[in-house]
């Protein structure tokens, strides 16, 4: 069974395989897919960080959006595995952003990207020099998830 940490609680990635649920939020406009994966993959004995707060609202001077962003970064940076959803009804510039340091850090990453997202063309060449490529189908990328679960189980 999973253990799902959600974004401010502390988490401690020593003992299971670790993924982090890097992608489209954007203030609650993407839909919820952090939880649909979530209940998918809770047959596995995994961790699983989840950046997506349920009643965010960013304080005024700051300080609980730096501890989510530190909270993110270390999350991604700790996680044997990062997976990104770039929901078509977004822009998602964090989650870009965060693919970005990911692709560069050569961090095991799977990736759902329809091509009806509006950056898809980016996401895809940007990710080809990597050898990644987008899933644009939903069921590959949870097959694509679990096998990469499977190489540690």
């Amino acid at each position: 069974m999973a253990t799902i940490i959600e974004a401010p609680h502390v988490f401690t990635t020593e003992l299971d395989y670790t993924i982090f649920l890097a992608g489209s939020i954007e203030n609650g406009k993407a839909d919820d897919w952090q939880s649909k994966l979530s209940e998918t993959l809770n047959r596995f004995k995994i961790q699983i960080l989840n950046p997506r707060r349920r009643n965010w609202k960013p304080d005024l001077d700051g300080k609980e959006l730096k501890h989510q962003i530190t909270w993110e970064q270390e999350g991604i940076k700790s996680s044997d595995l990062v997976v990104f959803y770039f929901d078509p009804s977004t822009k998602s510039p964090i989650s870009l952003l965060e693919l970005g340091e990911c692709l560069g850090s050569h961090k095991p990453i799977v990736l759902y990207c329809p091509q009806t997202f509006f950056r898809y063309t980016n996401v895809e060449v940007t990710c080809s020099r990597y050898r990644i490529k987008p899933h644009s189908d939903y069921q590959e990328f949870v097959a694509d998830i679990v096998s990469q679960i499977s190489k540690f189980s």
